[in-house]
């Protein structure tokens, strides 16, 4: 269910592009799917959806070949004059005038509702930020290197305390001398040894459990002793940190002006329909409705 979701937007979203354009990621016959047309439909993704699907080849593959489907299918189908059939035009006269009354009533109701461009001003807006509670802040940072030896694929003891001792022995260097180099020539991290163990800057609450017991309780340059977890044995510097600090008026002005304003425009589109269509009028038959519930069970 979740790919034809993906299936269907990926679909959709391709309908109003006639002309492809980039360099084709996959091709079939006469027919390609570019790589801006992916990006496309990959930018109206929400993040966690476009990750998903990102790390999911075979989905991704799918996809783009129902891309592909579609425009034969979009050929196949002008060659029988099958968009001239009196169904297919009833259909599509239907969408263009569900599609219309959705955007005329849309733009309207946001024309009547505008917000002035002057709201909020800068005493709304010092209002609002001392309403804050608590004011907006931003947690520390801390930027953190690590080394990884691995837990050996066979569970074995004599194995498991080479694996441990070799951890030991690298913590003990790292006191005296160069994190990054001992990284570079030890760590088993493949996506991390390459950058001295240097893993991206981010809070407490970012890390895993094993690295935010360690971290929290280290002081600038040190090194922890090695920390064991499934993937084997974790050891970690602590470079640098951003202390946490509260952010000033001037920085949040800008955001709090925009969503004071979205706000103000959802108020105002609600008391406008209030308007012209008054709840007090508003008048519900319940067997009706009861009966239309019914038909849903």
């Amino acid at each position: 269910m979740k790919l034809l979701k993906f299936a269907l937007l990926f679909i959709a979203s391709f309908c109003a592009y006639a002309q492809d354009d980039g360099e084709a990621i996959a091709s079939l016959g006469n027919f390609n799917v570019s790589s801006q047309e992916l990006q496309r439909v990959l930018s109206e993704l929400s993040p966690a959806e476009r990750r998903k699907l990102v790390a999911n080849r075979s989905a991704l593959e799918e996809l783009i070949w129902q891309r592909i489907a579609w425009k034969a299918l979009l050929k196949s189908s002008a060659s029988e004059g099958w968009s001239e059939s009196q169904e297919v035009r009833a259909q599509v006269e239907k969408a263009v005038e569900d599609l219309r009354d959705r955007i005329t009533t849309t733009t309207y109701l946001q024309e009547k509702a505008k917000v002035p461009d002057s709201y909020p001003s800068d005493s709304e807006i010092r209002e609002e930020f001392a309403r804050m509670n608590p004011p907006p802040f931003i947690p520390a940072i801390f930027q953190v290197a690590q080394i990884l030896i691995a837990r050996p694929k066979v569970d074995l003891k004599d194995e498991m305390d080479r694996a441990r001792s070799k951890a030991e022995e690298l913590a003990r260097r790292a006191h005296s001398e160069s994190f990054e180099a001992l990284a570079k020539e030890f760590s088993e991290d493949f996506v991390t040894k390459q950058n001295g163990g240097r893993l991206v800057p981010m809070p407490l609450e970012k890390m895993s459990p094993a690295m935010k017991a360690s971290v929290k309780s280290m002081t600038v340059g040190e090194v922890s002793t090695p920390v064991e977890t499934l993937r084997g044995w974790l050891i970690y510097k602590l470079i640098s940190v951003e202390e946490e600090r509260t952010l000033g008026i001037e920085e949040v002005a800008p955001v709090l002006r925009e969503s004071m304003r979205r706000d103000s425009a959802r108020k105002r589109e609600r008391e406008y329909l209030e308007i012209i269509a008054p709840r007090n009028d508003f008048m519900v038959n319940e067997l009706v409705l009861r009966e239309a519930l019914h038909g849903l069970e």
